[in-house]
């Protein structure tokens, strides 16, 4: 299956309706020039426990990797998910992850 987007006024609306996301996903994957593609896209939930965040934020602090690298690099649906993780780490400490509902920002 292509990801064909025809123009930008209708074809990100079109294409996130077609793979079921969101419409921002798309246009800022496009405006940063990391679009991981429709798995990039559709997040995974499962992969959302305390071990899986402090191994990301783990990689923005200690590897000096960015927001946006890690975002790519984890398969995770933007940079507003990896940032609430490394300030709770920064603010709190590694135990600070625990108890975060799946899907939530913090």
């Amino acid at each position: 299956m292509s990801l064909i987007i025809s123009t930008p006024a209708n074809g990100y609306r079109e294409t996130a309706k077609r793979f079921g996301v969101r419409r921002t996903a798309l246009t800022a994957g496009f405006q940063h020039g990391s679009m991981p593609g429709i798995d990039g896209l559709i997040g995974k939930a499962a992969d959302d426990t305390p071990e899986f965040r402090l191994i990301d934020v783990r990689a923005v602090i200690g590897d000096k990797l960015s927001l946006r690298d890690a975002t790519a690099e984890f398969n995770l649906s933007g940079e507003r998910t990896v940032y609430p993780w490394v300030k709770r780490v920064k603010a709190s400490g590694a135990g600070a992850l625990t108890g975060i509902k799946n899907g939530t920002l913090a």
